[in-house]
């Protein structure tokens, strides 16, 4: 595989790191300010891995929420 260079996006919310982009995958990494938060969005058919490194979280999928909490104290 060749190594790609990670590239930074600046967003409203904070930003994004894209470690990885292929015509089948994208890996980014989230980096998203306290008090702000991100769109809902809507995808026909997605796979997504997610990671909450520290902070909270609420996440939706298919009109169910449910919260997230990163726990640091314990490692």
């Amino acid at each position: 595989m060749a190594k790609q260079n990670i590239t930074r996006v600046e967003k409203p919310w904070g930003y994004e790191l894209i470690w990885a982009h292929t015509t089948d995958y994208v890996g980014k990494i989230l980096h998203i300010r306290k008090g702000h938060q991100l769109s809902l969005q809507y995808h026909r058919q997605k796979v997504e891995t997610i990671l909450l490194y520290s902070g909270k979280m609420d996440f939706v999928f298919d009109n169910e929420q449910e919260r997230a909490h990163a726990d640091r104290e314990n490692e």
